[in-house]
């Protein structure tokens, strides 16, 4: 059986900040529409189960090095650059200088001893700035075949392991011209009607189901099923 990726229950420091109640509400992401955003016009990197919109510093930071390195990193985890206890960025030593400095050159980063053209940083850095938290990393991406039985269409959609089934509803609405019709829905596997404020596994669908198999959810209009 797949292990999902661990969320340790340790104190609530940098790396569990996912946990904590004012993020709750966030949307789940998953890993595949994470990857896909590393263009100039729309990138965002992991930072401990966090996902980030960093285009406005690609935007601010245009053709300098800042602002290549996030595009290079764009769609990763980068959790590994920074003090998971702490969230500062971590730094090296340069063996030229006999300094310490970030272990990437990325916005707001700036060396532990300033130099001659150091200027102190005059902003919260965007690591540990709310205002660039869009969501959270779903522990697990779970592929589903969608069966229109109204339109005689198969859409294969990539959601959240944690997404209710609501949820999933609004993301296969995005791919539709009809999105003014999904209330009228009714959403079934295996038979059975699912409750849109449950998740998938909620249902009855189990880890198995899931992520061995792609399962297949038929909708149709609520009338016809009545």
């Amino acid at each position: 059986m797949p292990v999902l990726r661990a969320k340790s229950a340790a104190r609530l420091d940098f790396a569990h900040l996912v946990h904590d109640e004012k993020y709750k509400n966030l949307p789940y992401l998953t890993l595949y529409e994470v990857m896909d955003k590393q263009r100039p016009r729309c990138c965002w990197v992991i930072l401990f189960d966090l996902v980030r919109d960093v285009t406005p510093l690609v935007r601010q930071y245009r053709a300098k090095p800042e602002a290549e390195t996030l595009l290079e990193y764009g769609g990763d985890d980068i959790s590994h650059w920074f003090n998971a206890s702490t969230g500062d960025i971590k730094t090296m030593l340069d063996l030229q200088t006999g300094r310490r400095v970030p272990v990437e050159n990325i916005p707001h980063s700036e060396p532990d001893q300033p130099s001659s053209k150091w200027k102190a940083l005059e902003t919260v850095p965007w690591w540990k700035d709310d205002r660039y938290i869009i969501g959270k990393l779903s522990a697990k991406d779970v592929f589903l075949h969608i069966a229109n039985m109204c339109t005689n269409r198969l859409t294969d959609l990539i959601v959240a392991y944690e997404e209710s089934v609501a949820c999933i509803a609004e993301r296969y609405a995005k791919l539709e011209y009809n999105r003014h019709r999904q209330r009228q829905y009714v959403w079934k596997c295996n038979g059975n009607v699912l409750d849109m404020e449950k998740t998938l596994e909620q249902n009855g669908l189990d880890q198995n189901a899931l992520f061995m198999t792609v399962p297949c959810i038929w909708i149709d209009f609520k009338r016809e099923l009545q």
